[in-house]
């Protein structure tokens, strides 16, 4: 009696692998004959490989790189060598495919529906895709985003002075600002977001050298927090870490000048009659700090698209975009890109004065000494 319960038993699970095989063979057939039927089914079930965009950045037409993907075939060529480091390939879309997705959207900023479309991908393998990216290249941060060495900083020195046209800056080793980023925010965080010009907006405070390279970042901050707010909160700050004891960085008025805990040198306030020695040190500061202007202007020109526009995505992927695409300029940059197009940047240089009572004495006597070596 048992051995029949035994044989009943096997022949039923026999019985389900014929049918299992029986029904996989049928599907084969199935798939055989819609193959022969749409001969381009089967380049579809294979997604953007097929895509014109992509097969042109595969060529490395350079008309097609430069105008979708804001880069030059050289620097796509860096991009894909830092993404295979976080990009695993052995199934699913390959690497390349992944970058030019991925860049196609941050330099075109178009949503992940049209970005699919023009790939012939789904919007949801685009929001994949771009989050993936975001967060492997985020990665990157503190290696491509770094302070210099000590060995370079009288190199550094010497070309903030032939920005300025003097020799006056040989102790500065860069220059912070901060600017906006606009983005929609739900109605309820309007208020906390919203900045002096009337827009909701995240703030970018960033330290850059003399050759347009940013040195620290820091962003997330909402637009309502004043630039000497943001430095109060950044690590850039509170490590202490940059620039050293008896360096400075140059900024605006923004900030007050102040000789610890790290060195800020500002021009003079025109809050009081300024003597002649006086206006020529702001100006001969001025011709120093404008790298910052034309840092951020590389940076929200080649990524128009995203910078042009308010970003509408969460909060916290909104500042992985500002900061992915902050790495991307240091990665990119020096790569021949060149943008026609020239920037306006009369918004970002309304500052707000801080009041001179926030002014380090040791900073102020500082830029004294520096402004009475000015010939006149």
């Amino acid at each position: 009696m048992e051995m029949d319960n035994v044989n009943n038993k096997l022949n039923t699970v026999l019985g389900l692998f014929r049918n299992i095989i029986s029904l996989n063979n049928r599907r084969k057939l199935i798939a055989k004959r819609l193959e022969s039927k749409y001969p381009q089914r089967r380049m579809l079930c294979q997604g953007g490989y097929s895509s014109k965009i992509f097969k042109l950045v595969m060529q490395k037409d350079n008309a097609t790189v430069r105008k979708y993907l804001r880069l030059t075939v050289t620097s796509l060529e860096s991009v894909f060598n830092y993404s295979k480091q976080f990009l695993k390939t052995e199934k699913g879309w390959s690497c390349y495919f992944n970058i030019t997705v991925f860049l196609y959207w941050l330099g075109c900023g178009a949503s992940y529906r049209v970005t699919g479309a023009s790939f012939e991908i789904s919007r949801y393998t685009v929001r994949d895709i771009v989050h993936k990216c975001l967060k492997g290249f985020l990665t990157f941060k503190s290696s491509v985003i770094k302070y210099p060495m000590e060995s370079e900083f009288s190199e550094i020195s010497r070309q903030f002075n032939q920005l300025a046209g003097s020799t006056i800056f040989d102790r500065a080793l860069g220059v912070i600002d901060g600017t906006h980023i606009p983005i929609a925010v739900p109605t309820r965080l309007r208020d906390e977001y919203m900045n002096r010009k009337s827009f909701t907006s995240l703030n970018l405070q960033a330290v850059c050298s003399s050759t347009n390279k940013f040195l620290s970042i820091c962003v997330g901050f909402p637009g309502s927090m004043p630039d000497e707010a943001v430095l109060y909160n950044s690590e850039l700050f509170n490590t202490h870490s940059f620039p050293p004891a008896g360096y400075y960085l140059l900024g605006d008025n923004a900030y007050s000048c102040r000789a610890s805990p790290i060195g800020i040198l500002t021009p003079y306030k025109r809050l009081q009659p300024l003597t002649a020695r006086q206006k020529k040190f702001n100006a001969l500061h001025s011709k120093a700090r404008s790298i910052i202007e034309n840092t951020f202007g590389t940076l929200k020109l080649r990524w128009r698209s995203i910078f042009d526009n308010v970003l509408r995505l969460k909060v916290e992927h909104c500042i992985e975009t500002i900061a992915v695409a902050c790495v991307m300029h240091n990665i990119c940059l020096n790569d021949g890109f060149e943008i026609d197009e020239k920037y306006n940047i009369s918004e970002d240089l309304k500052y707000e004065e801080v009041l001179i009572e926030d002014e380090n004495i040791a900073a102020a006597v500082m830029r004294d000494e520096i402004a009475n070596n000015i010939r006149l």
